[in-house]
């Protein structure tokens, strides 16, 4: 039998609930993640624990509140509510089936059950749906163990079915498998490709979240290989074909596992149409700062590298250090993605990115307001106002950056007095 060790405060809720009656198992996730961890195939920990139970949503409430333990009725039209406890936050969810969807999404209607076996049918992969308790194990209906040892993510009962109720369940199949390596096994395969158009009716922005978990999984190359269509249609809302696509997911193993990062590239290398890049950009409905920083660099990504220090502290003053980092980190795996890697190309990168920490760590200036004179001080000058102290900046910024003069108060004032007379009108 699988022991698995429980959280202290889960085993409690547990308890308290069966002291008055009701089931009460642990389920989901956190069962498969530590099932994984007992079987060697992953070390990740669970990081929800999520408790199904036999008793209704206000039952659970009132019966924890009697313990003084905090509820939330987080969705409690679809019986789940949310313990706190030492902060932690525990969703609790009562058995339950679902009637008809809509819109390839939504249940028209949820109804509570007596039994975890239909409460069990009702979710999506077989490894997802095992439960869990302290005194009577593991509860493992459609072979979700088995299904671990095999590494394969395989549908509940008929794929087809699973994907026409709920079309993100296609994307979160992805996702499982660029996270763990796992196969998908044909049939929910063949089923995935053939709905592939019902993700039209999931809300763009589950979309994307979904799409970022697939882009920055371990096996992320293979799902975007593999089932390049389904990621462009999620992608473009389109079935146009991308010829540069296939060249684009080549870098994607290099990058560091951050969304913005390799959302660049699959947008930069794989849409040659600047307009097309834009579009699909606003489709995704990014934050406004994540999509600024993702146009910011896409613009400077054509630019050649340079490892002399006034390249690099302009690239700096340009696109500030996060994104110039990210700018880096592209360009470094777009060489890697190359072979054979050009070792005078190792080199200039390497020794571009030693310099960049070095700029940063010295804290060499590199903006406006790294400088220690300001537009005030310039006004003592007699430079008025407005364009003319703009540009005086920018040359003291730039004779300062270049090393010709050094950033103290009397330097600067000496170049202003060389330079005055040579500010335009």
């Amino acid at each position: 039998m699988f022991e698995i060790s429980l959280p202290q405060e889960v085993s409690k809720i547990i308890n308290i609930l069966e002291k008055k009656g009701f089931e009460a198992y642990v389920v989901g996730g956190c069962v498969r993640d530590s099932v994984m961890n007992i079987l060697n195939i992953s070390s990740t920990a669970p990081n929800d624990w999520d408790i199904t139970t036999s008793a209704k949503p206000d039952e659970v409430m009132e019966i924890l509140a009697k313990e003084g333990i905090k509820t939330i009725p987080t969705g409690i039209k679809h019986g789940t509510i949310t313990a706190i406890i030492e902060k932690q936050k525990y969703e609790i969810t009562t058995y339950r089936i679902e009637g008809k969807y809509t819109s390839h999404r939504t249940p028209l209607e949820v109804e509570f059950v007596s039994t975890l076996i239909d409460d069990l049918s009702r979710r999506d992969f077989t490894i997802n749906a095992m439960a869990y308790h302290p005194h009577r194990g593991i509860v493992d209906i459609y072979e979700g163990i088995n299904h671990l040892k095999q590494q394969l993510i395989c549908a509940i009962r008929d794929p087809n079915e699973r994907f026409e109720e709920d079309a993100l369940r296609i994307l979160r199949a992805l996702r499982f498998s660029a996270r763990f390596g796992f196969e998908i096994n044909e049939q929910t395969s063949r089923a995935i490709f053939k709905h592939k158009e019902l993700l039209s009716f999931i809300s763009i922005e589950r979309i994307t979240e979904e799409l970022k978990g697939i882009l920055c999984g371990e096996f992320a190359f293979d799902i975007l290989d593999q089932y390049h269509e389904v990621i462009l249609f999620s992608l473009t809302g389109d079935k146009l074909n991308y010829p540069y696509y296939k060249d684009a997911i080549k870098i994607i193993p290099y990058c560091p596992k951050n969304p913005i990062t390799r959302i660049i590239v699959l947008l930069y290398f794989g849409i040659v149409d600047e307009a097309q890049r834009i579009k699909i950009l606003q489709r995704l409905r990014f934050p406004k700062w994540i999509e600024k920083t993702i146009l910011d660099i896409m613009k400077h990504l054509h630019r050649s590298l340079a490892d002399e220090k006034i390249w690099i502290k302009q690239s700096l003053s340009l696109m500030g250090e996060k994104n110039f980092k990210i700018f880096l980190e592209i360009k470094n795996a777009q060489m890697n993605a190359k072979k054979p890697i050009s070792e005078d190309e190792h080199l200039k990168l390497h020794g571009i990115f030693e310099k960049f920490q070095k700029i940063i760590e010295n804290k060499e200036p590199i903006h406006i307001k790294d400088l220690m004179l300001d537009g005030n001080d310039l006004q003592t000058f007699g430079i008025p106002k407005g364009k003319k102290i703009k540009e005086m900046l920018h040359k003291m910024l730039e004779a300062v950056m270049s090393e010709k003069i050094s950033n103290d108060k009397k330097s600067l004032e000496d170049f202003v007095y060389q330079n005055i007379d040579k500010l335009h009108v």
